[in-house]
């Protein structure tokens, strides 16, 4: 049987130009599907990376108001160490047993040898406990100091426990002056007490002032309260002999509250004749010193302060070892 011809619409280069118009056609279909993909993944990268730079730009602030905080914390619990001076004079918050407080000005940089015997004393407890033991009401004048008890026995001289319980940091105990080292009587820890040079006008001369506080180089560690205006009547317990060229004033009582606690106890009930000399008043219901508080100190003095090379260099450079200082 013959078999039958085939006949083509088309010629076989017609046919080759269709298949490759077809298959053009296809690769160009791929070809945007493919720059359509590449186009959204070039978005996504796009926002990615915004995204990203937002994050980062958010941290930035973040990081710095942490930074602050730090440096604020930081800067608070160093005022808590160490608090900022809010003044010149450091302060005394005296409290008394019964809760009552009395607050002193210490014009340290001005009076500094007084002011710091006082400031000394008050470090190392030497008041805890300690009696205002002579309320002179017609000389206008009460003290406090060294006594425990109404009896010249009774000091904090010839408390062995409290002079063996001194800091050897802050107090040179060893070094001490030959001619008192081992006299009971006259040598105050080993060291003597000195006061202020009295100039005309000066600080040291205030002890005239109402409320002032006063050292009294005549009896090392006494201190005088003066209760009257320009008053000059201060006496030893024995009445007779004058105190004036004695005494440096160091401080006072200048706030209102502390100045009426002040006249309340020259108002209280008094006796005579306690053991502590002719002519001392004391009180019938002794009032103590608690505590003495020292705030707003000096702290580039008191934090590496040794007070026996102090003394061997205050003020005028002469040794501390020596008689009574004279004004």
């Amino acid at each position: 049987m013959k078999k039958k011809k085939i006949q083509y619409s088309m010629t076989a280069k017609e046919r080759k130009e269709q298949r490759r118009a077809i298959e053009e056609k296809k690769n160009k279909g791929k070809g945007n599907a493919v720059t359509t993909n590449s186009v959204a993944q070039t978005v996504d990268n796009g926002a990615a990376a915004v995204a990203v730079q937002s994050k980062q730009k958010m941290w930035i602030p973040i990081t710095c108001i942490v930074l602050a905080l730090v440096i604020i914390c930081v800067a608070v619990i160093l005022l808590v160490i160490k608090p900022t001076r809010t003044s010149r004079y450091p302060h005394a918050i005296i409290t008394l047993t019964d809760g009552r407080r009395l607050n002193l000005t210490i014009w340290e940089e001005d009076t500094p040898i007084a002011a710091t015997n006082f400031i000394f004393l008050c470090k190392i407890g030497f008041f805890d406990g300690n009696l205002i033991y002579d309320v002179q009401k017609s000389n206008n004048y009460m003290r406090f100091g060294a006594y425990t008890d109404y009896n010249a026995e009774k000091t904090k001289y010839k408390d062995k426990n409290f002079v063996d319980g001194i800091s050897r940091k802050i107090f040179n105990i060893l070094d001490v002056d030959a001619a008192h080292k081992n006299n009971a009587a006259s040598n105050k820890f080993g060291y003597r007490l000195r006061t202020d040079k009295r100039e005309q006008g000066g600080y040291a001369s205030r002890f005239t002032q109402k409320y002032a506080v006063s050292f009294n180089s005549n009896d090392s560690g006494d201190f005088v309260i003066n209760m009257g205006e320009n008053n000059t009547r201060f006496y030893d317990s024995s009445g007779t002999t004058s105190l004036n060229n004695m005494l440096s004033a160091f401080g006072a009582f200048e706030d209102a509250e502390s100045q009426k606690i002040l006249e309340e106890l020259m108002k209280g009930e008094t006796v005579s004749n306690t053991g502590l000399g002719n002519g001392v008043i004391g009180f019938k219901d002794p009032v103590r010193i608690r505590k003495i508080e020292i705030i707003n100190e000096d702290e580039d003095k008191w934090d590496n302060f040794e007070f026996v090379s102090y003394m061997k260099k205050a003020y005028d450079g002469s040794s501390a070892f020596r008689t009574w200082y004279g004004a």
